[in-house]
């Protein structure tokens, strides 16, 4: 009889404690919720797109390991832009945006920050070191993908570095018919894909700026969870062929057109 009972508490136990470790595994980034935030498993990384941003900081210590306010900082990138200067706070940390470049490839931004003279606003010489980290503090997430913050970090005697991906963005359009009726009342479909280029992973949420010479069309779709972003193309009333102009990001343009033909 306790024998019996004893198992059945044993296997209790072990439900138990397999529940808590899963309740515990980290959450896969990439919902409706996320924002900007420390996020957590790969190296971090932003779109090529021109217009994302990732949160740097940099952390000031003195030689007895306090924190330094009222420093200032210099924040340089390789690639893309950053806020030139900014001073540290009450816990010796300075925050600067780092905006990405566009590129339909993946690229590597070098991030750097600089401890400065105050009097002077020069780089601190090798005599008067103070400890300096670097690392990028929170992203907007991407679908599907999990980063580790903590491989973002580096350290170094008033000047240190990271690096951050800029992943590559292909943006391409197409319409259902390059011919309709110039009636004003016939329609086509314009269909836009946007994606990483080296993973293919579709990039959802990103918004696109149309426009028709002649013809009428919303000025503004975004993409769903496929990257895909569609709407509808009004035929103008005149014999024309239209220009349907395409936007996103900061690089990436394409014009499409459409004949619209006498009814």
């Amino acid at each position: 009889m306790w024998k019996y009972f004893l198992i059945i508490c044993l296997i209790l136990v072990f439900v138990w404690l397999l529940f808590i470790s899963c309740g515990e595994s980290d959450e896969v980034v990439g919902s409706k919720n996320d924002t900007l935030e420390d996020l957590t498993s790969s190296e971090p990384a932003i779109l090529a797109d021109g217009i994302s941003t990732a949160i740097i900081v940099a952390t000031v210590l003195d030689s007895g390991g306090n924190h330094r306010a009222g420093l200032p900082v210099h924040f340089s990138t390789t690639l893309g832009s950053i806020n030139e200067l900014e001073y540290t706070d009450m816990d010796g940390k300075a925050y600067a945006t780092l905006q990405s470049a566009a590129s339909e490839n993946d690229v590597i931004a070098t991030v750097t920050a600089t401890v400065l003279d105050t009097m002077h606003m020069i780089p601190k010489t090798a005599a008067n070191k103070l400890a300096i980290s670097i690392a990028v503090k929170g992203m907007k997430s991407l679908p599907g993908r999990k980063f580790d913050l903590k491989k973002s970090i580096a350290f170094g005697d008033n000047s240190a570095s990271i690096q951050v991906k800029f992943l590559g963005v292909t943006f391409s359009g197409e319409i259902s018919e390059t011919t309709i009726p110039a009636d004003g009342i016939s329609t086509c479909k314009l269909k836009v894909t946007i994606k990483e280029t080296t993973s293919k992973k579709a990039i959802a949420d990103a918004e696109i700026s149309v426009a028709a010479t002649h013809g009428t069309v919303v000025n503004n779709i975004k993409t769903d969870n496929q990257g895909i972003a569609q709407t509808t193309i009004t035929a103008a009333t005149i014999e024309i062929v239209d220009s349907i102009y395409i936007e996103y990001g900061h690089l990436f343009r394409d014009t499409l057109y459409i004949n619209y033909e006498k009814p």
